[in-house]
């Protein structure tokens, strides 16, 4: 809560408004990638209780402050102080990023500040990153910090520029990883890109290269699931007033 308190008064010093977005549930698709939290805070909850009643006090403490168990008071809390601060909130029926990009779309807001790159899958218009008092960011996995500056993404500039459009961006997505699917092993995204644009389409890029990619882990069906995910997200219709 410290911390969200900091971030709050570091924006209305840069006279920023911000909104906080919330992720709904999960797609199932999403599950296969990252961690299932209701899954998690369930076994978390089971474990915490089974502690209490063997009068276990040591695993009850210990499991209290597990970070699963915490999530939804996490949750809950966060949205209580900011809605005390006068901070508007949003929950999306899905994912934050397709929402932030929905609200960038309407014009209710100006930039979605996200690091995740997924926000450009979905459509977001203009992507603000790095913005942070201290001008640093954790390396992931290092206990090293690098200095950053703050970063806008032109979602229409950066598809002329490279000569795409949304639908194939999705594709090459989709092609190098994304949350809701892995990749396709040893494609990176200058491969990607050029395979894209060449062959324009990721069926094309697999009838292409069926031999020399694997490509065992994606099906018709889960292909235009990640592309339904990306290309008609599903967000919340919020009305400025």
């Amino acid at each position: 809560l410290y911390g969200l308190l900091y971030r709050v008064n570091f924006y209305y010093l840069k006279k920023i408004l911000p909104i906080f977005c919330f992720d709904g549930r999960d797609s199932d698709l999403k599950k296969l990638q990252t961690k299932d939290r209701l899954n998690d805070y369930r076994f978390a909850e089971k474990r915490y209780k089974d502690a209490i009643d063997e009068s276990d006090q040591e695993k009850t403490r210990e499991y209290a402050k597990k970070r699963d168990y915490l999530w939804p008071t996490i949750i809950k809390e966060s949205k209580a102080m900011l809605s005390f601060l006068g901070v508007p909130t949003i929950e999306s029926p899905a994912s934050a990023e397709s929402q932030c990009a929905h609200l960038v779309r309407e014009r209710i807001a100006s930039y979605s500040n996200s690091q995740d790159y997924d926000s450009l899958l979905f459509g977001c218009p203009n992507t603000l990153q790095n913005l942070s008092k201290s001008m640093k960011r954790k390396v992931q996995g290092k206990w090293i910090y690098r200095k950053v500056v703050p970063q806008t993404i032109n979602l229409d500039k950066n598809l002329k520029t490279l000569g795409l459009d949304i639908f194939q961006l999705v594709d090459l997505g989709i092609l190098v990883g994304t949350d809701y699917f892995p990749g396709i092993k040893k494609i990176g995204p200058k491969t990607a890109y050029n395979l894209i644009k060449k062959h324009k389409r990721f069926e094309r890029v697999y009838a292409a290269h069926k031999n020399n990619y694997d490509f065992s882990g994606i099906t018709n069906d889960r292909l235009n699931a990640v592309r339904k995910i990306f290309l008609l997200p599903e967000v919340a219709d919020v009305k400025e007033e």
